[in-house]
């Protein structure tokens, strides 16, 4: 239930008497701005756009579920037609109900919501204030109340009072300039309107008067160590247009260095909420996520300003930000029910920014194909050919060890051939024949020397496969690994 769950007492300093009350109510209804409860105060008949949000999943699952039942079957003796078009009018129906549910919830969760407020206000008054006000239901007619109260004690002639509410005026860390000067200017301008008469013939002097008053007390109302700069500001000219200005363009660039570019509603880092378009189009559908809260400085995004869009990933549809459109459960499951929400559009599919791989693949496909090529390297080898293969690669190793960099014209040919030809042919041994030859299973002879090795050395494996290959007993491809797993499957074969 969100701030309906916490306790409705003000953390605040409490009002005790109205002549405080305009440096009262900066920070009440911030903290109340928190809770999402200023409307209330300041609105009379407030409508809280973000009530149906306060709804928990499972109270929304209760009342479809309700909805779901309470609305009649279908007939089964429908045609295909007339069964389609009853299917379509129940959902509706059943949403219909639902609408309704919600609108009932939602009374009642305001009903909860006012005197959650009223409640709120009480705690932040003193009880000579509390008992004045408490004969109000309704928490904005107690804040108009205290309003009154407070001018009928300011009088338009009561210059000490504006005065005092003027120098209470404090400027907050981290806060955005034109809020600051929206709180300053409005105190000052009351006792300003006190000190100049309404005189047409004083008209310049009460110019010339309260720009010293705006900026004598501008400079009470900056941080001390201001002091030193504004000085220089203002730099004997008494103006006050000029030297807002310079604490304007001062406290933004404040603000702007202390705060880090992060966006709160889509998690962004390469924007603030002022800008996101997430942001506005969910305000712009009335689907801003209940525990979203905008944050200090910030102000909700219009159309005024040019948006910026995020490629983080971001469901537009439940607004969540742990996942995208294609993931989400609640739009997958609004879709089998034909109930998707009436103002949803997909995102527009980007393009992937590395193209690599569709080049490469694409590169692959315009290669011309070697049909004849391909089948004979995929062919697979006789045992003729295997014993070719294997004599070749035992002679290259040989050679390899021994360090010749020519072949031995006098080496025995294979089947009887002593041609050159035969020979350099045979000795050509290419990655795809050593793939083949790999690929190929043992032969029996190599099986039994594997064996022999294994009963004089044990199952030293790193052994045995090193004095198998310096002895030739076992091709130089092999590995312990494939050596042990010939060996267990001899065993389970019982091949011993």
């Amino acid at each position: 239930m969100g701030f309906l769950a916490t306790s409705p007492v003000y953390d605040g300093p409490q009002l005790s008497s109205p002549e405080t009350f305009e440096a009262w109510k900066t920070s009440f209804l911030s903290a109340a701005d928190a809770l999402g409860l200023r409307g209330y105060f300041t609105e009379t008949a407030y409508d809280d756009p973000y009530l149906a949000d306060h709804i928990s999943a499972a109270k929304r699952h209760l009342l479809e579920s309700r909805a779901e039942f309470t609305e009649p079957d279908i007939a089964n003796d429908l045609s295909g037609d007339e069964f389609s078009k009853a299917i379509q009018r129940r959902k509706r129906r059943v949403k219909e109900r639902v609408t309704a549910a919600i609108a009932t919830e939602c009374a009642s969760l305001r009903a909860r919501t006012i005197r959650f407020a009223r409640q709120y206000l009480l705690s932040a008054l003193t009880p000579a204030l509390r008992e004045s006000v408490g004969c109000f239901d309704a928490p904005s007619a107690m804040w108009s109340l205290l309003e009154d109260r407070a001018a009928s004690t300011m009088s338009d002639n009561d210059a000490f009072s504006h005065l005092r509410a003027a120098m209470e005026i404090k400027y907050e860390r981290g806060e955005v300039p034109s809020r600051f000067f929206g709180r300053f200017e409005a105190a000052t301008s009351k006792y300003i309107a006190c000190m100049c008469p309404g005189d047409t013939a004083m008209r310049d002097y009460c110019t010339a008067i309260s720009d010293r008053m705006r900026i004598a007390l501008l400079s009470s109302a900056l941080p001390p160590h201001l002091k030193d700069e504004f000085g220089h500001w203002h730099a004997g000219r008494w103006e006050y247009a000029r030297v807002k200005q310079h604490v304007e363009y001062h406290l933004q660039s404040w603000v702007t260095d202390d705060a880090r570019v992060y966006c709160h509603y889509c998690h962004s880092k390469k924007h603030t909420d002022s800008v996101c378009a997430h942001l506005h189009r969910a305000r712009r559908d009335g689907i801003v996520r209940s525990d979203y809260e905008l944050p200090h400085g910030e102000v909700f995004p219009t159309e005024l300003v040019e948006m910026s869009e995020s490629a983080r990933r971001f469901c537009t549809y439940c607004q969540s930000t742990k996942h995208n459109d294609t993931a989400c459960a609640k739009l997958a499951a609004d879709t089998a029910h034909d109930c998707v929400r009436a103002n949803y559009a997909p995102p527009p599919k980007h393009e992937p920014a590395d193209r690599t791989r569709a080049h490469s693949i694409s590169s692959l496909e315009n290669q011309a194909w070697d049909e004849p090529a391909a089948r004979e390297r995929l062919r697979p080898m006789s045992n003729e050919e295997v014993e070719v293969k294997h004599e070749a690669v035992r002679r290259k190793r040989r050679r390899l060890v021994r360090g010749e960099d020519e072949r031995l014209k006098d080496e025995p040919a294979l089947n009887g051939d002593t041609t050159e030809s035969s020979d350099s042919s045979d000795d050509e041994i290419t990655p795809w024949d050593l793939k083949r030859v790999a690929a190929t299973s043992w032969t029996a002879e190599e099986t039994s020397h594997l064996l022999q090795l294994v009963q004089e050395h044990g199952k030293k494996w790193a052994t045995v496969l090193a004095k198998g290959k310096e002895a030739n007993m076992l091709l130089p491809h092999r590995t312990t690994s494939s050596i042990q797993t010939k060996y267990a499957r001899c065993v389970a074969s019982h091949i011993l």
